[in-house]
């Protein structure tokens, strides 16, 4: 039986791109992932949600356009939360490439109620992600807007 004792895998240039804890716990020095919120007005149908609030970001995703630009190919989570505005006919949807992946819709008689979507994507580098309303409205207030990209592998 092979066995490798090491605590950190370092680049060609010495730098940690990798630790490993003395539970098995592997964490990469520079993860890939996004977030961010939306705050302001309500958003109506035929809109993209604005990345505009809390903005975080690692390992080379940036936003760009309200959009989360990827930096590097791989299987990534995104999730998108957003809260229903007046209306109580909402729906968003979360776009690859400006081409819908996956939607969510709310035909409720009451008013400011909540969703969420979840998938699993491969995608590529430069692929954009986006959060589109594309019925009734999203509300402005961050507190329930919820949007980011993480890459699993």
């Amino acid at each position: 039986m092979s066995q490798i004792n090491v605590n950190t895998i370092a680049d060609a240039s010495g730098t940690s791109a990798l630790t490993i804890d003395t539970n098995g716990v592997i964490s990469p020095s520079n993860p890939v992932y996004g977030y961010a919120e939306y705050q302001g007005s309500n958003i109506t149908s035929s809109n993209i949600i604005p990345l505009n609030y809390n903005i975080f970001t690692s390992g080379g995703v940036t936003v760009n356009n309200n959009q989360f630009v990827i930096p590097v190919t791989g299987i990534y989570l995104i999730t998108g939360h957003h809260l229903g505005g007046t209306t109580g006919n909402d729906g968003f949807s979360i776009d690859v490439n400006n081409n819908e992946i996956c939607r969510a819709y709310q035909k409720l008689s009451t008013i400011n109620s909540e969703t969420s979507l979840t998938i699993i994507r491969l995608l590529s580098a430069t692929d954009t992600v986006r959060f589109y309303c594309w019925g009734g409205e999203i509300h402005g207030n961050s507190d329930y807007n919820h949007m980011s990209v993480s890459k699993l592998g």
